[in-house]
Protein backbone atom coordinates (compact mmCIF):
# COMPACT_ATOMS: atom_id res chain seq x y z
CA UNK A 1 0.00 0.00 0.00
CA UNK A 2 3.29 2.41 0.64
CA UNK A 3 4.72 1.37 -2.39
CA UNK A 4 1.26 2.05 -4.46
CA UNK A 5 1.16 5.88 -2.80
CA UNK A 6 4.59 6.41 -3.01
CA UNK A 7 4.33 5.53 -6.99
CA UNK A 8 1.37 7.66 -7.43
CA UNK A 9 2.68 10.61 -5.68
CA UNK A 10 5.71 10.53 -7.90
CA UNK A 11 3.71 9.73 -10.72
CA UNK A 12 1.65 12.60 -10.40
CA UNK A 13 4.16 15.07 -9.74
CA UNK A 14 6.57 13.52 -13.17
CA UNK A 15 3.41 14.04 -14.90
CA UNK A 16 2.85 17.94 -13.80
CA UNK A 17 6.21 18.88 -14.48
CA UNK A 18 5.88 17.18 -18.29
CA UNK A 19 2.71 18.58 -18.65
CA UNK A 20 3.65 21.64 -17.53
CA UNK A 21 6.52 21.60 -19.83
CA UNK A 22 4.12 20.36 -22.56
CA UNK A 23 2.11 23.37 -22.80
CA UNK A 24 4.72 26.10 -22.50
CA UNK A 25 6.53 24.69 -25.28
CA UNK A 26 5.92 27.04 -28.94
CA UNK A 27 5.07 25.46 -32.40
CA UNK A 28 8.98 25.23 -33.37
CA UNK A 29 9.95 22.74 -30.73
CA UNK A 30 7.87 19.54 -32.11
CA UNK A 31 10.63 17.19 -31.69
CA UNK A 32 11.11 18.32 -27.94
CA UNK A 33 7.03 17.81 -27.61
CA UNK A 34 7.26 14.46 -29.12
CA UNK A 35 9.97 13.38 -26.47
CA UNK A 36 8.17 14.77 -23.32
CA UNK A 37 5.28 12.59 -24.99
CA UNK A 38 6.64 9.54 -25.32
CA UNK A 39 8.36 9.73 -21.49
CA UNK A 40 4.73 10.57 -19.90
CA UNK A 41 3.75 7.62 -22.16
CA UNK A 42 6.47 5.34 -20.52
CA UNK A 43 5.25 7.00 -16.98
CA UNK A 44 2.23 5.52 -17.76
CA UNK A 45 3.73 1.83 -18.55
CA UNK A 46 5.70 1.74 -15.29
CA UNK A 47 3.30 3.25 -13.20
CA UNK A 48 0.32 0.90 -14.52
CA UNK A 49 2.68 -2.14 -14.34
CA UNK A 50 3.64 -1.02 -10.57
CA UNK A 51 0.54 -0.96 -9.75
CA UNK A 52 -0.92 -3.63 -11.43
CA UNK A 53 -3.22 -1.51 -13.89
CA UNK A 54 -5.27 -4.23 -15.21
CA UNK A 55 -6.81 -5.10 -11.44
CA UNK A 56 -6.95 -1.05 -10.51
CA UNK A 57 -6.31 1.01 -13.34
CA UNK A 58 -9.84 2.54 -12.55
CA UNK A 59 -9.56 3.14 -8.94
CA UNK A 60 -6.37 4.89 -9.77
CA UNK A 61 -7.99 7.59 -11.90
CA UNK A 62 -11.64 7.87 -10.00
CA UNK A 63 -9.69 7.47 -6.42
CA UNK A 64 -13.38 4.06 -6.41
CA UNK A 65 -13.76 1.33 -7.96
CA UNK A 66 -15.64 3.38 -10.98
CA UNK A 67 -16.39 6.89 -11.86
CA UNK A 68 -19.75 6.49 -10.34
CA UNK A 69 -18.64 6.01 -6.64
CA UNK A 70 -15.64 8.62 -7.01
CA UNK A 71 -16.20 11.54 -4.53
CA UNK A 72 -13.42 13.75 -6.80
CA UNK A 73 -14.50 16.36 -8.92
CA UNK A 74 -15.96 15.47 -12.35
CA UNK A 75 -14.74 18.24 -14.03
CA UNK A 76 -11.31 16.86 -12.76
CA UNK A 77 -11.69 13.16 -13.59
CA UNK A 78 -12.88 14.66 -16.80
CA UNK A 79 -9.75 16.47 -17.75
CA UNK A 80 -7.42 13.55 -16.57
CA UNK A 81 -9.04 11.47 -18.73
CA UNK A 82 -9.13 13.29 -21.75
CA UNK A 83 -5.20 14.19 -21.02
CA UNK A 84 -4.28 10.52 -20.88
CA UNK A 85 -6.44 9.83 -24.04
CA UNK A 86 -5.15 12.48 -26.34
CA UNK A 87 -1.29 11.60 -25.10
CA UNK A 88 -2.22 7.83 -26.17
CA UNK A 89 -4.05 8.81 -28.87
CA UNK A 90 -0.79 11.40 -30.17
CA UNK A 91 1.34 8.33 -29.57
CA UNK A 92 -0.63 5.63 -31.57
CA UNK A 93 -1.44 8.12 -34.26
CA UNK A 94 2.46 9.20 -34.68
CA UNK A 95 3.47 5.43 -35.19
CA UNK A 96 3.62 5.67 -38.78
CA UNK A 97 0.75 5.52 -41.71
CA UNK A 98 -0.91 2.68 -40.15
CA UNK A 99 -0.39 4.14 -36.28
CA UNK A 100 -0.13 1.68 -33.13
CA UNK A 101 -3.75 1.91 -32.33
CA UNK A 102 -4.00 -0.76 -29.66
CA UNK A 103 -1.87 1.81 -27.42
CA UNK A 104 -5.27 3.47 -27.50
CA UNK A 105 -6.64 1.01 -25.34
CA UNK A 106 -4.84 1.86 -22.33
CA UNK A 107 -7.19 5.30 -22.26
CA UNK A 108 -10.38 3.12 -22.45
CA UNK A 109 -9.26 0.89 -19.77
CA UNK A 110 -7.93 3.29 -17.07
CA UNK A 111 -10.69 5.79 -18.36
CA UNK A 112 -13.35 4.29 -20.26
CA UNK A 113 -16.33 5.45 -17.90
CA UNK A 114 -15.39 8.98 -17.49
CA UNK A 115 -14.59 9.62 -21.53
CA UNK A 116 -17.93 7.67 -22.23
CA UNK A 117 -19.87 10.45 -19.83
CA UNK A 118 -18.21 13.29 -21.09
CA UNK A 119 -18.46 12.47 -25.01
CA UNK A 120 -22.31 11.98 -23.72
CA UNK A 121 -22.06 15.60 -22.93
Amino acid sequence: MLLSSICKGLAANSWLAFMDRLLVLGDGSADEKECIKEKMLKLIDVCSDALDSSKSGKKILYGAPGFEESKRNPEDIYDDALAIYLITYDYAKSRGEAGDIEKCGFAWKVAGSALCKLHAF
